[in-house]
């Protein structure tokens, strides 16, 4: 074998190893990176901690200064903002990640529709 055949092959072994990208839907499985999933899902939570104290009928500002109110305000009414903006933007990175057409994102907001109204 000439050494510009196998370099050529393993330029096509890397590719089809490291062509798509990390995040991105695996062609024959339909999975997605656990690691990107896992970081949603962490965000998630820390929306739900975010809602769990700043919407509760639950006063924090009214506990003594200690280590419990700085953790309920800092860390867990805190975070939420900070969840917000990753789930967004994961999110936001899978849809933009696959091919736009008229036709899929016309396809998708039907779907949308007809789960709103019913």
């Amino acid at each position: 074998m000439s050494e510009k055949n196998q370099a050529t092959e393993n330029d096509n072994r890397v590719n089809a190893k490291h062509g798509a990208p990390a995040h991105s839907r695996i062609a024959g499985g339909g999975q997605r990176n656990s690691s990107i999933e896992l970081l949603r899902i962490i965000a998630m939570f820390m929306i739900l901690a975010h809602h769990f104290i700043v919407h509760n009928g639950y006063d924090v500002l009214k506990l003594p200064l200690g280590l419990e109110r700085i953790f309920f305000q800092l860390v867990m009414a805190g975070g939420g903002k900070i969840g917000v903006v990753i789930f967004f933007s994961i999110s936001a990175w899978f849809f933009l990640d696959k091919e736009q057409t008229i036709k899929s994102n016309l396809k998708r907001v039907w779907i949308m529709e007809r789960e709103l109204l019913f």
